[in-house]
């Protein structure tokens, strides 16, 4: 897989489409192929591209048929090393590398259901990312990648317990270590410029359950006048909602759900507030980490911010994140329509996406509201969540107000680092990635040019 990350890399932004092929009984990809010559704007497949929407209207680079003279050399000088395709790839330029209705219809129409597909995302050069999934008919799902995603029986080795001799002493050093990382200076901005390394020493003094503990780490360093902070900058755009029951998810029955929307299963909440707006480049300005941010428009969402940031930044303004069940029952109200209003032809009244963002993130509350007063929640820039991502979360018993704080897995750096859920769509993404129950997830430490966040409380 490196080998042909570093082969898009170097064709980047050109689109990019090839095959793994084998030579093995089992399957295993040994070669690829990257083909050169893109038909994509030839007459029949420019009508047949753009008839998907406005997005291949805008972007003539979005799409990839390789031509007839590439397709029948490889056919030819793969059979005769006797190889086989067992794999699709192709990239993308703009999207996060999730399956759209058009991937699947060309798939199924010119690859063929047999064969794994393999999407690399090239939204943030520095930080290519890649994911497979399977194809069938009645929908997709996401194949893990065992150098990314999936954990070896090593990896889920739980982290080494402390050895210090007494459990006092061993809570008095993670608060200290939380404490530590947690100084402020006298207007409470903070000092430490690691948010990662924050909120894990934030976790270990959360883990151990003691109220006395906890208490008095959220009453040092930065989260000294949380509240006050709350009030003063943040409250007047909260919007409290009554919690409830509705059912979440998508139903097995329905035309290809996409990964992990199944089942759907009956979730209650308790109350909570959620902002009314993503969180804008005007609001993140008050932590010093960012206060040097510069832009023209301050009412633009904040991008370019990982979990770690989004979550110490709520933290520090006396909130938290959404949890994957409080966005979708913000953003949906439990309706059985597949976004927050009644039909797709509707849904350019409340978003920015490829149908009329014109590839431009924009000012936040411009759209109409949904039923809850809440902007913004369908493209535009996606949103992250609190819960870790699990394609099979949902097949658990929900319990009141549940949130997904699963075990982990060790990155390649040795670090606990799951994935992260992401919702909402943005700005290029299509209608169906826009829908209330669309599921997506990123690596907490990854930071992109269409993902924000949106405060809770």
């Amino acid at each position: 897989m490196d080998r042909v990350t570093a082969s898009i890399l170097k064709r980047h932004p050109v689109k990019s489409f090839g095959y793994f092929i084998s030579d093995t009984k089992a399957g295993i990809p040994t070669d690829f192929i990257i083909f050169e010559g893109n038909n994509r704007n030839a007459r029949g497949w420019k009508e047949e591209f753009e008839s998907f929407g406005q997005y291949f209207v805008d972007h003539s680079d979005a799409g990839f048929v390789a031509t007839p003279e590439e397709i029948w050399k490889f056919k030819k000088e793969t059979r005769a090393r006797g190889m086989f395709e067992v794999g699709v790839f192709h990239s993308h330029q703009r999207h996060p590398a999730n399956f759209s209705r058009v991937d699947y219809e060309m798939h199924m129409k010119s690859v063929g259901k047999q064969l794994w597909h393999v999407i690399f995302s090239m939204r943030t050069p520095d930080y290519p990312q890649a994911r497979a999934f399977e194809i069938h008919e009645s929908g997709v799902s996401e194949i893990r990648l065992l150098d990314s995603e999936k954990p070896t029986t090593e990896e889920r080795l739980p982290r080494p317990k402390r050895t210090t001799a007494s459990p006092l002493r061993d809570k008095s050093t993670l608060l200290a270590d939380a404490r530590e990382l947690l100084r402020s200076d006298e207007n409470g901005l903070p000092l430490h410029v690691d948010p990662q390394a924050t909120i894990a020493a934030i976790e270990d003094v959360l883990s151990t359950d003691d109220q006395s503990l906890i208490a008095e780490l959220l009453s040092t360093g930065i989260f000294r006048d949380r509240e006050r902070r709350y009030d003063e900058f943040v409250a007047e755009d909260m919007r409290p909602l009554k919690g409830g029951d509705f059912l979440m998810g998508t139903d097995r029955g329905q035309s290809r759900p996409y990964c992990g929307e199944t089942p759907k299963h009956h979730v209650t909440l308790r109350d909570f507030s959620i902002g009314r707006f993503v969180v804008t480049d005007a609001l993140f300005s008050k932590w010093s980490l960012h206060s040097n941010i510069h832009v023209e428009d301050r009412t633009q969402p904040k991008v370019n911010v990982t979990w770690y940031e989004a979550k110490l930044f709520a933290m520090w303004m006396g909130c938290r994140l959404l949890t994957e069940a409080e966005w979708e029952f913000a953003c949906s109200r439990g309706e059985e329509w597949q976004w927050c209003c009644e039909s797709e032809s509707d849904l350019v009244e409340h978003a920015w996406y490829s149908e009329n963002s014109g590839g431009r993130i924009h000012p936040v509350g411009l759209k109409r509201s949904n039923s809850c007063g809440v902007f913004d929640m369908h493209g535009n820039v996606w949103e992250w969540c609190e819960d870790n991502y699990d394609d099979s979360f949902y097949s658990r018993p929900a319990g009141v107000s549940p949130v997904n704080k699963g075990p982990g897995f060790r990155n390649k750096d040795g670090a606990q680092e799951t994935n992260r859920v992401t919702r909402g769509g943005c700005m290029h993404s299509h209608a169906e990635m826009c829908r209330s129950r669309y599921r997506f997830h990123e690596p907490p430490s990854f930071s992109a040019r269409d993902l924000g966040f949106r405060l809770c409380r």
